[in-house]
Parts: structure tokens; sequence; C-alpha cells
């Protein structure tokens, strides 16, 4: 029979300096056991608590519709570049620091050509998603990884499971796509990154404001130029 072990109010405990007692007390119950942990806060600070008290793959039950609560672990990084060479650039970036099995591209099917160029570039094998799906070798392995093209267009969120690495080089035409994206990747697992790349000159002014409290209230960085912007439009 499995023991349950059960940790309410994580943020509190975290808060009041238990998380080392907490971990001694896992590390001394028998490994065949499940955690049940029920966090009391969304914020970031807490997110590799929560990773150290439960495995890769989860079972999540959110007591709230917010999306604060159905995405929380979920760390979401914005990078506003100030030109298109900039965004690749940045882009590059987090591909080379990216460590995931799987690194999973949600974008245009126009920027495939060029995000498929610097993908077999830096040696990962893409598997392309769109109309005419098809798999393009790696010219020298990088540790297996695999790089997921998705088209947003034909992007599924009902199919995305422990998807640890998205990044959206085209950002997303649409505040709902974004948290479909976000509460997808939070379904079954406490670790993941969500990146988002989007130039000085784009128009997210349709986006700023929502895009700024989901931030906000997942205890995220909020870019500055995009505070500005939701402030303005709020005055």
């Amino acid at each position: 029979m499995k023991v349950k072990e059960v940790i309410d109010e994580l943020g509190s405990l975290c808060a009041s300096g238990y998380l080392d007692a907490v971990k001694s007390i896992k590390q001394a119950i028998s490994s065949e056991h499940r955690s049940v942990v029920f966090n009391d806060s969304f914020s970031a600070s807490y997110i590799p608590a929560v990773q150290s008290l439960l495995g890769r793959s989860v079972d999540r039950l959110s007591l709230s519709d917010s999306v604060a609560s159905q995405a929380s672990c979920i760390i979401q990084t914005v990078n506003v570049c100030a030109s298109e060479k900039k965004k690749l650039q940045k882009f590059s970036e987090v591909l080379d620091s990216a460590s995931s099995r799987g690194i999973y591209i949600v974008a245009k099917e126009e920027s495939f050509r060029k995000l498929t160029a610097l993908l077999k570039l830096k040696g990962l094998t893409v598997v392309i998603f769109n109309s005419e799906s098809t798999i393009i070798p790696a010219i020298t392995k990088r540790g297996g990884q695999l790089a997921y093209l998705i088209d947003i267009e034909q992007f599924d969120s009902t199919e995305m499971k422990n998807f640890e690495t998205v990044l959206l080089p085209d950002f997303v035409p649409s505040f709902q796509t974004y948290v479909e994206i976000l509460t997808s990747m939070a379904r079954d697992s406490v670790r993941g990154v969500l990146h988002s790349f989007v130039t000085e000159e784009e128009d997210v002014s349709g986006l700023a404001g929502s895009l700024v409290n989901v931030l906000e209230d997942c205890g995220q960085c909020v870019p500055d130029s995009w505070r500005n912007l939701s402030a303005s439009m709020s005055d």
C-alpha cells in the first residue's frame, strides 16, 4: 500500500522557514509514496520548493479557474527586443540554453524557413507540424534534442503534454492563445518555461493589458515597456 504524503499551505511553510524540515520528512518516508501538495501562493519565488517536492509528471487539480492557479509553477519570460535582428539573436541564445529533450516552437508558418535554418545550424533535428508535416534530420547531433516547429494556426492545446520548453518567436495572435499554451504546459507538470519574443515596433496594445495582468498574478517579471503601455491604456 502506497503512503500518501500531504503537504498543506506550502507557501506559508516556505515563508516561515520550514521547507528544509518538510524535505527531511519527505526523505524519511518510503520511496513508494504519493505526494499531495496544496500550495497557497502563486509567487514565482516558491517554484523551486514545489519542484523539489514533486516529480516531473503530476496530476494538477486547480480549485480556481484563474490563470494564476491553472498555470502556477510555469516560468514566463517576455523578451522585448529592439529589432527583428535582435529578436532572432535572443531566440538563438535561448535555444543554446535550453536543456530539455524536446523544444517546442509555436510560430507563424511564414517564419518556418529562417527558423528551420537556425535550428539545423544548432544541430537540432527539426520536426515540422503544418499542412505538410516533415522531419528534417540534424546535420550534427546535439545530445539527441528535438525541435518541434508547430504552425500557430494549427496549434491544438489538447495535444500538449509534458512540454517543458516552449518558445513563441512570433508571439501570439490573441490573449486566448497565450493562455491556452500556458495552462496546457501546466496541466501535467510543475516544470516549464514559456519564452515569448516581440520587438519594440510590434503593436501589442491589444494584448498588453491582459498579459501584464497574467504576469503579475503569476508573480512573473513584467517588461517596463509593457507596464507603461498598460498604464497608459488604463488612464
